[in-house]
């Protein structure tokens, strides 16, 4: 009997402590949530939504989408790295991309990059700029590449722009991308 009793009074004291911590881990997950911010850049014309998630405190500023030219495009900065970008979409048959990222393996900041499921190479001669060419489909002889801009914001010489793509902020950005064909 005192087993029953000692049992029944268990079970509301179990149920107490896993309710407590699951909205503590509810909290922590809402905090979380409200420390990320999302950007897009969708371009109609080629179908192609990439989206982006960056935690609010890692000082991306002045996002700005600009039609113009084959295809939209967006900028944007990060003040405490001393980079901005732009990035807009480029299409290429498999034989351009891959004779163009031949080429640029003899500059002297090339490096090539995974960026979850995407794979991209970096190319540069100077310390101040960085080009990077994201392939986001590898479907057809016709690829979708996503083309990065990355330029020195000063004239700071210590800021060398291929060092800064290494930056875990900048790897993790990137790394968020997830990308939505409708065409």
């Amino acid at each position: 009997m005192k087993r029953k009793i000692l049992l029944l009074l268990l079970i509301p004291a179990v149920l107490i402590l896993v309710t407590g911590c699951n909205k503590k881990n509810e909290t922590d997950k809402k905090q979380k949530d409200n420390n990320k911010a999302t950007i897009d850049l969708f371009d109609e014309k080629m179908g192609i939504k990439s989206t982006f998630t960056y935690n609010k405190n890692d000082n991306f500023t002045d996002f700005k989408k600009e039609e113009g030219g084959a295809s939209k495009s967006m900028t944007f900065r990060n003040e405490n790295l001393d980079v901005k970008f732009e990035m807009y979409y480029n299409i290429m048959t498999k034989t351009t991309y891959e004779t163009s990222q031949s080429i640029r393996t003899a500059q002297k900041y090339y490096k090539e990059y995974k960026f979850g499921k995407y794979e991209a190479y970096a190319y540069g001669e100077y310390d101040d700029g960085l080009y990077l060419n994201i392939l986001v489909n590898d479907d057809n002889d016709t690829l979708n590449v996503l083309f990065v801009s990355i330029d020195r914001i000063d004239n700071n010489k210590e800021v060398i722009v291929s060092k800064v793509v290494d930056e875990e902020i900048i790897q993790d950005f990137f790394k968020s991308m997830k990308v939505k064909m409708s065409k």
